[in-house]
This record gives C-alpha cells, sequence and structure tokens, in this order.
C-alpha cells in the first residue's frame, strides 16, 4: 500500500500531467481550426480576387467595343444627320455586338431627334435625364454611364452609353445615345464562375448599382427593384483615394446573408466589380473538421495511442484539403489565363507568350509564323441570331481550329471574333499550307447551333513570317502582329475567306563603313 505521504505527490504529479497533456492536446486542436480556418479564408479570398480581376477584364473589353462605336455614331450623325438612319442599316456601319441595342440623338434642346427603335412622331422631353445635364454642362468630352433606367421610346429596363455631340466649332449639339438591354449586363455576370450563395456585382463610382447577379438567381426579376433605387455608401470601393483593388466585407444584404469577398475598379472606366463570397460557405469548411478535430481532443485525453493515430488521420485529411486548395488555385490561374467563352489563351497570355517565343527564334535563328484570323461577317451572325448563337459560332472556330494545330501551336482570342495563331518552328510555306487547311475545315460545312439552325461561317486569313536571316532588323511582336493584321486587312478587300501572306519588311541595309583617315 502506498503510503499517504508518497499518494498525494502521485496523484497531483499525474493530475498536473493530466493537465499539461489536455492543455497541449486541446491547444493544439484550437491552433490547427484557426490556421485552417485562415489558410481556408485567405484562398476565398484570392479566389474572389482573381473572379474581379479576370471579370473587370471583360468588362473593360466590353465597355471600350462600345464606346469606340458610340464615338463612330456620333461622327457620323455630325456628317450627315439626315442619313444617319441609313448609316445605320448599312452592314459596314460600327454595330456593338449585342443582343438588344437602341441608338437616339437628343438635340441641343434637350428633346429626342432620333431613335432607332420607332419614328420621332411627338416631342419626347428628355432634359431631366442625368446624362443630357451632365453632357450640357460638363467641361470634358467622355463616356457617360447611366444608372439602369427605363427607356421612355423602348419601355425597357436598359444602360445607357452617352457621349456629347459638339461640331468642329465646340458648340454642343446634343447627345448620341446607345441603351443596351440591361439584361446583356446580367448574362454578361452570370458567366462568372461565382461558389454557391455568392455575388457579383457591377457598380458605378456614384455608388448606384448597374447590374447585379447571386448564384441562386432565377433570372433578372429576381433581383429585388429596391436595390436600383438606393445608392450604396461608404464602401471603400467608391473611395478614389483607396486602391483600385482589394478586399471588402459586406454586412447581411437583402437575403441576410454575409459576405466576404473583393473589387476591383476598372481603369477606364467609373465603375467597379464586386465580387463576393457568402461567408457562410466559407466559414462551413472549418465547421465540417470540428467534429474530428474534437473528436480526436477526446480521445487524446483518455488514450494516447488512438489520440496519436487519430491525428494521423487529421494530418492526412488536411494534407487533402491543401492539395484540393492548391488544385483550386491551379483552377484559377487557368481562369486568369484563359478566354471565358472559348477556353483559349486571352490577349495577355498570348502576348506574353508570343513575345517569349519571337525572342527564342530571333536568338536561336528559327522560324516562325503568326496569323491573325478574323470570322466573315460575324455581325450578321450576331444579328441574324442573337448572342448565343453568336458565341456557339466562336466556340465551333475554335474547335476546328485546334484540329489542325500542333500541340506546340498556340491560339489566342484577341477580342471579339478576332483570333491570333502563332506557329513556332514553322517555315512560311508550311505555315500558308496549315492555315489554309483550317480556312478549308471552317468553311467546308455548316456551323449547327444550339436551335437547331445551320449557318456557313468564313474566315479571312492574314500571315507573316519572322525575318531571321542575316541582313534583316530584328522584329518585335508588336511588329509581326502589325504585318499580320496588314494582311488579314487585304484577305478582307480582296473578297475574304482567303489566306494572304504579308511580304515582309525590306532587308535592312547598314551604313557603309567610312575609310580611317590613318589607314
Amino acid at each position: 500500500m502506498v503510503p499517504r505521504s508518497r499518494l498525494y505527490p502521485l496523484i497531483v504529479l499525474h493530475g498536473a500531467a493530466c493537465l499539461i497533456l489536455l492543455a497541449v492536446v486541446w491547444g493544439a486542436i484550437l491552433a490547427g481550426l484557426y490556421i485552417h480556418r485562415a489558410y481556408h479564408l485567405r484562398t476565398s479570398q484570392a479566389l474572389a480576387v482573381t473572379l474581379a480581376d479576370a471579370t473587370a477584364q471583360h468588362m473593360t473589353a466590353a465597355l471600350t467595343d462600345i464606346d469606340k462605336t458610340s464615338q463612330a455614331l456620333r461622327r457620323a450623325y455630325l456628317r450627315d444627320p439626315a442619313n444617319f438612319d441609313r448609316f445605320l442599316r448599312d452592314t459596314d456601319a460600327p454595330q456593338v455586338i449585342f443582343p438588344t441595342f437602341q441608338v437616339s440623338v437628343i438635340n441641343a434642346a434637350g428633346f429626342l431627334a432620333y431613335s432607332s427603335g420607332q419614328p420621332v412622331t411627338a416631342p419626347v422631353d428628355l432634359r431631366d435625364r442625368l446624362h443630357y445635364r451632365y453632357h450640357l454642362t460638363s467641361a470634358t468630352d467622355d463616356l457617360y454611364i447611366s444608372r439602369v433606367v427605363i427607356g421612355r421610346v423602348s419601355n425597357t429596363q436598359s444602360l445607357q452609353f452617352t457621349r456629347k455631340i459638339i461640331d468642329d466649332a465646340g458648340i454642343f449639339k446634343g447627345v448620341i445615345v446607345l441603351s443596351v438591354a440591361h439584361d446583356y449586363f446580367v448574362q454578361f455576370l452570370r458567366s462568372v464562375a461565382i461558389p454557391p450563395d455568392g455575388l457579383v456585382a457591377l457598380i458605378g463610382s456614384d455608388g448606384w448599382l448597374r447590374a447585379r447577379v447571386n448564384s441562386l438567381d432565377t433570372g433578372v426579376n429576381s433581383v429585388p427593384p429596391s436595390l436600383f433605387e438606393t445608392p450604396l455608401q461608404d464602401a471603400p470601393f467608391l473611395d478614389a483615394k483607396r486602391p483600385a483593388a482589394g478586399l471588402y466585407d459586406m454586412p447581411a444584404s437583402l437575403e441576410g446573408v454575409q459576405r466576404i469577398g473583393a473589387y476591383q475598379r476598372l481603369a477606364v472606366y467609373p465603375l467597379t466589380v464586386l465580387v463576393m463570397l457568402s461567408r457562410e460557405e466559407v466559414n462551413a469548411v472549418s465547421r465540417d473538421i470540428l467534429g474530428p478535430f474534437l473528436g480526436g481532443g477526446l480521445l487524446l485525453s483518455g488514450i494516447l495511442i488512438l489520440g496519436t493515430l487519430l491525428g494521423l488521420r487529421l494530418i492526412l485529411k488536411r494534407e487533402a484539403a491543401i492539395t484540393a486548395m492548391a488544385q483550386r488555385e491551379a483552377q484559377l490561374r487557368d481562369l486568369a489565363n484563359n478566354d471565358v467563352l472559348t477556353g483559349i489563351a486571352n490577349r495577355r497570355y498570348f502576348i506574353d507568350r508570343a513575345s517569349v517565343e519571337i525572342a527564342r527564334s530571333l536568338r536561336h535563328r528559327r522560324p516562325l509564323a503568326l496569323a491573325m484570323l478574323d470570322l466573315d461577317h460575324f455581325k450578321r451572325i450576331n444579328d441574324h441570331y442573337g448572342h448565343a448563337g453568336g458565341d456557339a459560332v466562336l466556340q465551333e472556330v475554335v474547335r476546328r481550329i485546334r484540329a489542325r494545330l500542333r500541340r506546340e501551336d498556340l491560339i489566342g482570342r484577341l477580342g471579339g471574333e478576332e483570333f491570333a495563331i502563332l506557329l513556332p518552328e514553322t517555315e512560311i510555306e508550311g505555315a500558308l499550307t496549315a492555315l489554309d487547311l483550317i480556312r478549308l475545315l471552317i468553311a467546308e460545312s455548316p456551323f449547327l447551333l444550339p436551335d437547331g439552325q445551320q449557318v456557313q461561317v468564313t474566315v479571312s486569313i492574314g500571315v507573316a513570317d519572322l525575318k531571321t536571316e542575316a541582313g534583316y532588323a530584328p522584329e518585335d511582336l508588336d511588329q509581326l502582329m502589325k504585318r499580320a493584321d496588314e494582311a488579314l486587312y487585304a484577305a478582307k478587300r480582296g473578297g475574304r475567306n482567303r489566306v494572304i501572306l504579308d511580304v515582309g519588311p525590306s532587308p535592312f541595309t547598314p551604313h557603309p563603313a567610312k575609310p580611317n583617315p590613318l589607314g
């Protein structure tokens, strides 16, 4: 029998050891939960940042097309107002490739002077429109993007893109208005792959919402109208002094959902892309592993061996979670480098890769060819078959092009219906043969659209080869693309559905050395 004088110290010692072990076990459990939650939070925020950046790039490209169109329409109206309607209906006139749009002209007095939707038979007073008042008083000539409005002629919900009309003398003549259906921007945002209960929105620098999509929304009308009636306030992305991109915690929304995410202001236009993830969904992963962590703690408190085995199990589970996170990060990198619609390289990634290949070809004097490819009369396809039909045509064109390319070749979408193809280690004769096979493959059989209709598609291709021989000044990517682009325009002018080779730069002849007077 152990003496009582020795029993008390043993009890205290074993009790202290047990408390120390429990403290270590539960301290490790709480630290693991904290680290895992913090890691998952950072990964989720990185996902929101990547999605916001990619969406902002694509939105900027779309708005640039709209702005170029508005300026082209303004020039046409100033040049010949009487034949402006005829200009709009001309197939070669610049148009925006959206499913629904309307062109209007407001005269200097603030009344509707022209509408492509229907003839102007009665006075329509538009002096109260914010875009008219803005251009009337503004000293700058810039693109104004309206709030979501109901058109007084079309009676549809739209965003209006406007520029002031001024003559050569600088006199204000009115406002050119390009109305794009609000549904187009909703569908644009709906293409962003946000997680469950996530949200992506387009907000103006004035705090007014332009478009918003929740991953659970079923349609345009599922957005509460009150969201377009009150501007957002006190958000960091509305402060021009703040960074153009950052993280943002959104308070509970109308759906009662708290969200975290990221914002990205557009560099040129007064709009911000907001990508938000549900805090509940972000925390769900931490709650999913709470049970195993607690179970492991209870087992470790009673039986250290079983606790050790459980710890190994949790480590393996954590490694699996880290692997899954790494796979998600790889998917995010693909999203940043690839075109959302076609899955091929986007403009930025294509330029980066092509610049590296051109430098390698020049360094090792290896052949290389670059082609610019453009769909013929793609505007007619969009006008006749709609936005979905045009997207289906672009995807099928990419599929047929890939069928004729090698693994080392690179195809990228530069914007709209314009593509670029890089052919490393390829002499110009082989490049012309491969590109003509691509042209034939696209033109030889009609494209089947999702609604069952068929459409015949042809492409024009301009190609230029990199001059690596002695006697030629070294070229960069911009010069090579310019030559291929000029060949593409020659193909268009020559009747389309053809491959044209750029003749290339003239050989570089260095100045003769001056004689040395000293002999």
